[in-house]
């Protein structure tokens, strides 16, 4: 069923009325104003290229906020920057030393750390909305546990809580790259 509202509208009234809301929604994610805006841009861009009748006027919000937390996620996949701070022990510290270096001209590497990065994607997006928020605030972003709560309202300890749970999945579904590479 169509909205009556959403033949009325278009593009640039869209782009006006949410822009600030998801360009801050972005720019919290993304350290670079740069990156962030051409993040905005893709978003708006795919808006801009759906068909407008296929969405109503007010689920245009909730579907440009999707749009760009699953951009910003792509964004933090590719750039292969993301750190676990959460590294207990010395074999698992070796194997993502391993798979985070930088050599170019081993070809077995550079296939080892596609396969890594692409589970590691796929995970991440498979988490719970509130453990990935924490992870990606306190891994990608390295903001302090604090700060989140202060600017959230959730206790520290139920931050903490959904970070392990996120650290520990994460780690479940990256083990059998962890094996093959313990193996060699």
């Amino acid at each position: 069923m169509n909205d009556p509202q959403s033949d009325n509208r278009n593009d640039l009234d869209i782009v006006s009325q949410y822009y600030e809301k998801i360009a801050t929604f972005v720019h919290r994610r993304v350290h670079s104003w740069e990156d962030g805006e051409d993040i905005l841009q893709d978003v708006f861009c795919r808006f801009a290229s759906m068909d407008q009748t296929a969405i109503p006027t007010k689920l245009v919000l909730p579907w440009l906020f999707r749009v760009a937390q699953n951009l910003v996620i792509n964004f933090w996949c590719k750039r292969k920057c993301l750190l676990f701070s959460e590294i207990e022990d010395e074999k698992t510290d070796e194997v993502l030393s391993w798979f985070l270096s930088d050599e170019k001209d081993q070809p077995e590497l550079i296939h080892l750390q596609n396969i890594f990065w692409d589970r590691f994607c796929l995970a991440l997006a498979e988490l719970p909305l509130e453990q990935r928020d924490i992870f990606e605030w306190t891994e990608i972003q390295h903001e302090s546990f604090r700060k989140i709560s202060e600017r959230t309202g959730i206790k520290i300890n139920t931050l903490l809580s959904r970070k392990r749970y996120a650290v520990q999945y994460l780690r479940k579904q990256l083990q059998d790259i962890r094996d093959e590479f313990s193996k060699e």
